[in-house]
């Protein structure tokens, strides 16, 4: 099927085979950039935006092992719904990326959270999952995903239509866009399973992009920290994501 907007918009901002490690990090700020402020997210047909993604990224110049590395997320431009031995996840498991992997790779952004035009927000990747499933009436993740194709972009009219898909969306529609996009280290991630050197050195990449971190439920000490590494100053940090300065203060501290 031919590649509409958004899927050759991600490949044209992403890394490229021979991108050095370093460099991946503002590659995947564009990328943020385009999905949160340029894209709207349909689900059966209803508008929502995406407020909060996540990157992960395995390849030979970026081996994160935090990837989940299933053989789905070696596709460019499709959802990949969380799988673990080739079964989907259920509970609160659940989780669904857009796949931008090639064969030399597997990646995916994670979508953690989304709003609806009303303004309710649904925190959490499992939560996304769930109104997904509720919007689409499918009875199970694996009752959707095997029913379409799997492409994040809208088909044509001809085409019919998709229960789930990103479309392009002119800056400033229906908002006072600009939004401000805030980057932070990627939520959940421990070393349980090991502290080796590369689990080490991917842990804290600011890989997680999200808008309004004053709504979140979860993560905002992450956020907290990420501005204090670009340099802002406590009473801002405070301001801009409703921590309150003890608090903030305390988690510089603790840095």
């Amino acid at each position: 099927m031919q590649t509409t907007a958004v899927t050759d918009a991600l490949r044209a901002l992403l890394p490229a085979a021979d991108t050095e490690d370093p460099e991946h990090g503002a590659a995947f700020r564009a990328a943020a950039a385009l999905l949160l402020d340029g894209c709207a997210l349909r689900i059966a047909g209803e508008p929502y935006r995406l407020t909060e993604i996540e990157f992960y990224w395995t390849s030979a110049k970026h081996p994160d092992p935090f990837t989940h590395g299933d053989p789905l997320q070696r596709e460019f431009g499709r959802w990949y719904f969380h799988r673990q031995g080739g079964t989907y996840k259920g509970g609160t498991y659940k989780g669904v990326d857009i796949a931008v992997g090639e064969a030399e790779r597997a990646a995916g952004i994670l979508i953690r959270g989304i709003a609806a035009a009303s303004g309710e927000r649904i925190d959490g990747s499992c939560a996304v999952v769930d109104r997904i499933l509720e919007r689409t009436g499918a009875a199970s993740v694996a009752a959707l995903a095997d029913g379409f194709e799997r492409s994040i972009d809208r088909p044509a009219a001809a085409e019919g239509s998709s229960p789930l898909a990103l479309e392009p969306r002119a800056p400033g529609q229906g908002t006072t866009d600009p939004r401000v996009i805030y980057a932070s280290a990627r939520v959940g991630l421990t070393l349980k399973r090991g502290a080796d050197p590369l689990r080490r050195r991917y842990l804290a990449r600011p890989y997680r992009f999200l808008v309004d971190p004053r709504g979140l439920k979860k993560g905002r000490l992450h956020v907290v920290l990420g501005l204090h590494v670009e340099g802002v100053a406590a009473a801002e940090i405070a301001a801009r994501t409703g921590v309150s300065r003890r608090h903030v203060d305390r988690y510089i501290a603790d840095f």
